[in-house]
């Protein structure tokens, strides 16, 4: 499955996200002139004038309907609405972020709950939670310590395809993963 993610290109609020198969999201890209990429190619955002999603809201506690089993998409945005990174959480992974503060994700491929910055140490310290119940997703506003990516970029959508030409948007990396992520 991949993520598409609308957002509004003056306020920075999304406005749904959509979890697609690869021909689904082929369709619409193909006919978009430019959207953002992110790092492992499974995250897009599409930025246009549109409208907010009136059901995302900030929470205070968790929401009673959250299935215990399901994962929901999460996007992580900056303090100035710059999307960081999508993952995706789940009953157990939101509580852990309401007690600790912190981001905390599950894993897909390791089938497990991890919490961002374990390993790097670039955490991600929680301003806001916020939830769809329209979309089913969640929005973590955070503050992000040096990069969310672990490719060294400020964020995963350190690409923006535009005119068929993928671009780097972001000068340079802010840390170097090798040294970082030594195994």
């Amino acid at each position: 499955m991949r993520t598409l993610i609308y957002q509004d290109i003056y306020s920075k609020r999304i406005s749904k996200v959509k979890l697609l198969t690869q021909e689904e999201l082929s369709k619409i890209l193909h006919i978009e002139e430019s959207y953002f990429v992110d790092c492992d190619e499974d995250a897009y955002i599409i930025q246009k004038n549109f409208p907010p999603d009136p059901e995302l809201a900030r929470i205070s506690e968790i929401p009673l309907e959250l299935q215990e089993d399901f994962l929901y998409p999460v996007i992580a945005q900056d303090k100035e609405g710059n999307v960081l990174m999508v993952a995706f959480g789940n009953l157990e992974t939101i509580q852990k972020t309401f007690t600790t503060g912190l981001a905390h994700y599950f894993s897909r491929s390791k089938n497990k709950i991890w919490k961002k910055g374990e390993e790097s140490g670039h955490v991600q310290k929680m301003i806001t939670i916020e939830y769809s119940r329209l979309y089913k997703y969640f929005v973590f506003r955070v503050e992000q310590n040096v990069a969310a990516c672990h490719t060294g970029y400020y964020s995963c959508f350190y690409r923006k395809m535009d005119s068929n030409v993928l671009k780097i948007i972001y000068s340079q990396k802010l840390f170097r993963p090798e040294k970082v992520y030594v195994r």
